[in-house]
């Protein structure tokens, strides 16, 4: 005998309570109503506003316990629109390229460069602030290298740009199809980031612990300041959150970790499932299949960017199925 799945045991009890409340009624309330109400139309009224209590309790209990009985369509595939998550979830990769960061000052052309202790406790955007009072900074400059060791410029910060502005996120996006061929470790989450620029409020980064020098966290804080630095709304120190983990080939420490991610995002923030999304693109095989089992229970989809497409093509994949009752 197949074991009865708990949902549908617990929808079954609901239904037959109902209805064994309405034969109650049929049966045994009848001859009180009789022998107290001697008006026929007074009895079927009151029978009517009962069974109609009745049935907005049943739909309150139905609507209470709603996420026990989801029944899904097929799972679907469809290009991510613009601004359509408040909550991302990114596992970052190692970084392979050379990165840094120079400026230029008010009082002079002259380019210096940021130190690893200048960018390392920064968690908002009041700490670049201070970063650029303190040295003077009229711009900041991203330089990446590229397997000839040359180096990609561009400008992620001015002084005095403390608003968001549409259209220097669509350059950045232009700058990171143009040094495509470089192959960036951190081109897709800061694409997806890029395409949701407007609606973000909150942004998970999940990397892998230092073991022998090689984890993706040694970098975090160079990607936590080229975010900060594009996406000046990300104020408040939990705008950005890390997460370490000792590698991405532990399934149920990932799968626990989403899990608490998801929940905090729900209980503390009241976001809902469908506007949190969780990045795949560039993973081994258990972050896939941990992603896809993370949508396959809720409405939070999953990201890909594919590298056949167009650069800056984001597919969105909601991998929930058809739930059918236990035979």
């Amino acid at each position: 005998m197949k074991k009865i799945n708990k949902e549908y045991t617990i929808l079954a009890l609901l239904i037959s309570g109902w209805l064994i409340i309405i034969g109650l009624i049929g049966n045994y309330l009848t001859d009180l109503f009789d022998v107290f109400f001697k008006n026929t139309l007074l009895i079927v009224i009151t029978k009517i506003i009962i069974l109609f209590i009745l049935f907005i309790l049943f739909i309150y209990l139905l609507y209470k316990n709603k996420k026990m009985f989801k029944f899904y369509n097929l799972s679907n595939e469809t290009l991510m629109r613009d601004d359509s998550f408040k909550a991302l979830i990114l596992p970052i990769s190692i970084l392979r390229q050379e990165i840094n960061f120079s400026y230029e000052c008010d009082n002079g052309d002259e380019k210096l460069y940021l130190k690893e202790n200048d960018i390392e406790n920064i968690e908002n955007f009041d700490d670049i602030y201070n970063i650029v009072e303190k040295k003077n900074i009229k711009k900041i400059f991203i330089n990446i290298s590229n397997k000839n060791k040359e180096f990609h410029e561009y400008l992620i910060f001015q002084k005095n740009e403390f608003e968001y502005k549409n259209e220097k996120i669509k350059n950045f996006m232009e700058w990171l199809k143009e040094i495509n061929e470089i192959k960036w470790s951190w081109a897709v989450p800061l694409l997806i980031l890029s395409k949701n620029s407007k609606s973000i409020e909150h942004i998970r980064l999940i990397c892998t612990k230092n073991t022998s020098n090689k984890g993706s966290v040694n970098d975090i804080n160079k990607l936590k300041f080229i975010i900060l630095c594009l996406f000046i709304k990300l104020r408040d120190n939990d705008g950005i959150k890390v997460h370490e983990i000792e590698s991405f080939e532990k399934f149920s420490i990932l799968s626990k970790l989403l899990e608490k991610i998801e929940e905090d995002f729900e209980k503390k923030y009241n976001f809902k499932e469908e506007e949190i999304a969780f990045d795949i693109t560039g993973g081994n095989k258990p972050v896939s299949v941990i992603g896809t089992f993370f949508t396959l229970k809720s409405k939070t989809p999953i990201l890909y960017v594919s590298q056949e497409s167009e650069f800056g093509t984001v597919w969105q994949i909601n991998a929930i199925i058809n739930i059918k009752p236990p035979e």
